[in-house]
């Protein structure tokens, strides 16, 4: 182990490979926005590629090292042209390509990791998305400790063994994303921190602020009276907006007055596009085009979501729920169903409402009753952002986060 003395000012390297500007990017800014920069210095690199313009505004001044090895997303296109090729004669040679590329990709994120560790003097790295190989490879060789931000479910059975390590360290978004790591990785439970991301409560009156709901009202063509309901993410068949729009179609069919928005937008990947396009032949086989607005990719969402009486996360099982809190700060009533994430933060009828997972008939009566039942819609309103305030507070993740950081610089200066 490499001895790590506490200095002034510790180096961080953060890794963040998702693909897109989704939530996990966005708790990634929150956190390393607000850590204390007297104590340390965050630098953040991306497995992907991203327009350099659009992370320094997104990041402002945080230090991005953008990554200059082998394009992860060239290696996708490649593995996926060459999985779509014909068989020759009976016998599929291109499995073999396959594996050299992931095997290239590997070494090239490995090698580019550790050089800017060695580069750079990084006394932690931090992963963003989850375990990856490559990059507690180049931690093992450079001798510096590894936390690992937990964010998501297994999407599939264990294929490789994590490592039981003194220098790994796990922190969980959810108690929900505990348990099942601990469970398909056959991770011990008690070596899993669960750190909940949380809000930073300033921004919220900014946001109330700058812009008007009457004007947004105008910018969407949305009347006074009608209601409104609506979801955010990325578009992915788990985001389950189908849902949402069915609940829709069912309300109208009550005859209440409503307009649904669709906040976000496909990423460059085939399987989002698709959605996408199956998201707009739904719309119009329910005779929703006069009804629905899809706004396209927001870079502020909440400026928006405001707009919303009621919040609907339509996603089955969701890992934790982002949404959820930014809604709920905002002061609107959220819908969810209960798998995962959402029972950890909303208290049923209190705070936010929660249905039995994929039960489509009963999440409309709940959303129904929140658009006519005024007393519910205000209790809930009101409740909302205290729960925010009290257990979601952007300030209790980074003093969590900090003190993780602190014990692991102190547990290593001591060996």
């Amino acid at each position: 182990m490499k001895n790590i003395e506490m200095q002034k000012q510790c180096k961080i390297l953060y890794i963040d490979s998702s693909i897109g500007f989704g939530g996990s990017t966005v708790c990634l800014k929150n956190l390393v926005s607000h850590l204390d920069k007297n104590s340390y210095k965050p630098i953040i690199t991306f497995i992907f590629k991203h327009e350099t313009n659009k992370l320094n505004d997104f990041f402002e001044c945080i230090d991005i090292k953008n990554s200059n090895f082998l394009s992860s997303k060239l290696v996708i296109k490649l593995i996926n042209y060459f999985d779509n090729k014909p068989r020759i004669k009976g016998m599929n040679i291109f499995p073999f390509f396959r594996l050299t590329l992931l095997i290239l990709e590997r070494f090239f994120s490995f090698l580019w990791i550790f050089l800017l560790i060695r580069r750079e003097n990084i006394s932690i790295l931090h992963l963003n998305n989850g375990f990856n190989a490559s990059a507690y490879l180049a931690c093992t060789v450079a001798r510096i400790p590894c936390v690992v931000s937990l964010r998501s479910f297994s999407r599939c059975k264990r294929i490789f063994k994590i490592p039981k390590n003194d220098n790994l360290y796990f922190a969980a978004m959810s108690n929900s994303i505990k348990n099942d790591f601990s469970s398909t990785y056959n991770f011990p439970h008690q070596t899993i921190k669960v750190i909940y991301d949380g809000m930073e409560l300033e921004k919220i009156s900014n946001i109330k602020t700058k812009t008007k709901k009457e004007n947004l009202r105008k910018r969407f063509s949305i009347s006074p009276t009608e209601k409104i309901i609506g979801t955010v993410g990325r578009f992915f068949p788990w985001k389950r907006q189908d849902l949402l729009l069915k609940i829709t179609r069912r309300l109208l069919d009550k005859n209440i007055n409503l307009k649904c928005l669709l906040v976000g937008s496909a990423e460059n990947n085939a399987e989002s596009r698709n959605w996408e396009k199956d998201l707009v032949k739904l719309i119009k086989s329910l005779d929703l085009e006069k009804t629905v607005i899809s706004t396209g990719f927001i870079a502020s969402p909440m400026e928006v979501m405001q707009l919303l009486d009621v919040f609907v996360l339509p996603s089955i099982y969701e890992p934790f729920g982002m949404v959820i809190l930014e809604s709920m700060a905002l002061g609107i009533p959220v819908v969810a169903f209960n798998g995962g994430g959402p029972s950890e933060i909303i208290t049923d009828k209190i705070d936010g409402v929660l249905v039995p997972s994929g039960n489509i008939d009963k999440m409309t009566e709940e959303v129904e009753n929140l658009l006519v039942d005024k007393n519910l819609h205000n209790n809930i309103s009101l409740n909302a952002p205290l729960t925010i305030q009290s257990k979601f507070n952007l300030s209790t993740t980074v003093k969590e986060y900090s003190k993780l950081y602190k014990n692991i610089l102190k547990r290593d200066s001591n060996e």
